[in-house]
């Protein structure tokens, strides 16, 4: 479901029983989230960007990377290991009730920066 809350782009998304609430666009470029697939990331429910594949979690909104290790040879390899960078995606409050769903926006609770209100509440981006 996506839709448009007090000017901002979100989508309340259910997955394997559990509602979550994100920002609708990436916080890397501001492509449409509502397209991405969803998987589990060690455990993590993650919706994947459709435009840089990016990984971000739906709990709490945490860029999902791989970081460079070197091996013995002295090459550049992926780690197997996934890490977070919070603060990328902003998530919000959302509670399912018999007579609808509601949205808390977490920017109208907390005035912490995130990577992704730079397109939070951009047309272009809200729209895709």
């Amino acid at each position: 479901l996506h839709l448009k809350v007090h000017g901002r782009y979100v989508s309340v998304i259910r997955y394997k029983g559990k509602v979550f609430c994100i920002d609708s666009t990436c916080y890397h470029a501001g492509g449409p989230l509502g397209l991405g697939d969803i998987e589990d990331l060690d455990g993590d429910p993650c919706i994947v960007c459709p435009w840089h594949h990016y990984k971000i979690t739906l709990a709490e909104g945490a860029k999902l990377y791989q970081p460079l290790e070197m091996t013995a040879n002295k090459r550049l390899v992926p780690s197997k290991k996934w890490k977070k960078k919070e603060k990328a995606q902003r998530t919000h409050q959302v509670e399912v009730r018999n007579d609808g769903i509601y949205v808390l926006l977490s920017s109208e609770q907390n005035q912490d920066k995130y990577d992704s209100d730079e397109y939070g509440e951009n047309v272009l981006c809200g729209q895709q």
